[in-house]
């Protein structure tokens, strides 16, 4: 008997948003354009993903009628491709030029530290970082290690709130359109991990950490302890990059 394929995992569009926010609602199209102020071809255009970019006042009419919370709003002005007319659109915690950041990972030891590129691939790391995170510098990738290596689980002491912000975090970031092809290689490999496909079709979306702390268990003895997550963005904007910081507790 030949398997039934999985239905393929999709990069997150504004369509697909409005549709299912919608839907999750119990509204029709007509309700929603009647309640938004809009016309009913307007919203069956947004839906249909006919090319329309929404304005300011109908994003903030659908935050409010959908009910989104702030990392959500977030995500659909980046969907709308309006990000840049939000307050703060990135939700950095501060800058730090590249050549710096990575002079600065072994600095910080005995704290973990790693810088990642885009889509959150390891570029680098120290050995602290190495000891918390055992099989992450191989796996090249915080999803890709956090899905598919055992050790995930049995490092984070709170692997499925790790996991679901890991995935929500992706998604905003796919939203951006950076680098489709990579996506969705990343999305094709990911999707046959069952916990994956579940916190990606739930549409999970997350822009930042809703807190600094990070439960995690030592990889030798199992003993627990805590990091307050420090995450820094650098300030080269040719070669995005982050620098992961966890402070111990």
């Amino acid at each position: 008997m030949t398997a039934t394929r999985p239905p393929e995992l999709l990069v997150p569009t504004l369509a697909d948003f409005v549709r299912a926010r919608r839907s999750r609602l119990g509204l029709n199209r007509q309700t929603l354009a009647a309640a938004a102020d809009l016309s009913m071809g307007y919203v069956t255009k947004i839906e249909q993903g006919a090319g329309v970019s929404p304005t300011p006042s109908v994003l903030n009419s659908l935050t409010g009628l959908f009910a989104l919370t702030a990392d959500e709003r977030t995500h659909l002005y980046r969907l709308a491709g309006r990000e840049s007319e939000l307050d703060d659109p990135t939700g950095a915690d501060a800058g730090l030029d590249a050549a710096s950041a990575r002079r600065t990972v072994e600095a910080l030891s005995p704290n973990p530290a790693a810088l990642f590129g885009s889509g959150w691939d390891f570029v680098e790391g120290n050995q602290a970082f190495d000891d918390t995170f055992p099989g992450l510098r191989g796996a090249g990738n915080v999803l890709v290690w956090m899905f598919t290596n055992p050790r995930a689980r049995l490092v984070h002491e709170e692997w499925e709130r790790e996991a679901a912000l890991a995935v929500g975090r992706y998604r905003h970031y796919a939203a951006a359109d950076v680098d489709p092809e990579a996506v969705g290689a990343l999305l094709e490999e990911l999707g046959a991990h069952p916990d994956f496909r579940r916190l990606w079709t739930s549409g999970v979306v997350s822009t930042a950490r809703p807190d600094p702390l990070m439960r995690l268990r030592e990889p030798g003895t199992g003993t627990v302890f805590t990091v307050r997550v420090v995450a820094l963005r650098t300030a080269d904007t040719a070669v995005p990059q982050r620098l992961f910081l966890g402070l111990r507790r």
